[in-house]
């Protein structure tokens, strides 16, 4: 199997937090605005959100998964402000979401670094690195082994 197919294959069962938010929370405004540099806004009261749209396609995505981590969490800002854990746990939440450990291995094997690891992935450095972080040991064991093996068969 060649890169591109393996980048095919992986994209075709990612997760699309726009599909996600259209079918489980319909009632959510979505828009893209000039939000200079903030990530995203989110409006809990309102049900809206905000997404920077500077931003390259991935980022803009893994930020849209973030909000909505944030929704079915049932965070509640104090002061109009979300706590370090909320944010942490939305963080996990969409990261888990958008990069799939069969998709993680399956990338990891071919890419020469972590930018191109995060590419194919379509999330940013950002999601990745949270997904790495906390993968589950068993995750991670999985992981290793199937990097292991393509060393020991190349």
């Amino acid at each position: 199997m060649n890169v591109h197919n393996v980048g095919t294959a992986a994209r075709a069962h990612r997760y699309d937090p726009g599909a996600d938010a259209a079918l489980r929370h319909p009632d959510w405004v979505i828009r893209h605005r000039n939000l200079h540099g903030v990530p995203e806004v989110l409006c809990l009261r309102r049900r809206v959100i905000l997404i920077e749209n500077t931003h390259d396609r991935a980022t803009r995505r893994c930020n849209l998964a973030h909000a909505i981590a944030h929704i079915d969490l049932a965070h509640k800002a104090t002061s109009g402000i979300l706590s370090k854990r909320q944010e942490l746990a939305a963080d996990l939440l969409a990261a888990r979401r958008l990069i799939a450990l069969s998709d993680l291995a399956q990338a990891a094997v071919w890419a020469e670094s972590f930018e191109e690891l995060a590419r194919e992935l379509d999330v940013d450095d950002r999601v990745l690195w949270v997904r790495y972080r906390h993968l589950h040991p068993s995750e991670r064991g999985h992981l290793f082994r199937v990097l292991d093996a393509k060393i020991l068969t190349a």
